[in-house]
C-alpha cells in the first residue's frame, strides 16, 4: 500500500499488506518516519526502494 498518513500505515498492518508512507501529504517525513517503516519525499524516489 502505497499512503501519506498514520491513517494509511494502520490500515495496512490491519489488512496485512506492506506499507510505504509518501511525505508530500498530510504529515511530516518526521512524524512519518517515527513509524520505523519506509518513507519517501516523492514518487520519484520509489524507484529507489
Amino acid at each position: 500500500m502505497i499512503g501519506d498518513t498514520i491513517h494509511d500505515y494502520d490500515v495496512s498492518k490491519h489488512i496485512g499488506c506492506d506499507c510505504l508512507l509518501i511525505a508530500s501529504g498530510h504529515h511530516s517525513y518526521e512524524k512519518l518516519a517515527r513509524l520505523g517503516i519506509d518513507v519517501i519525499s516523492t514518487l520519484k524516489e520509489i524507484i529507489q526502494i
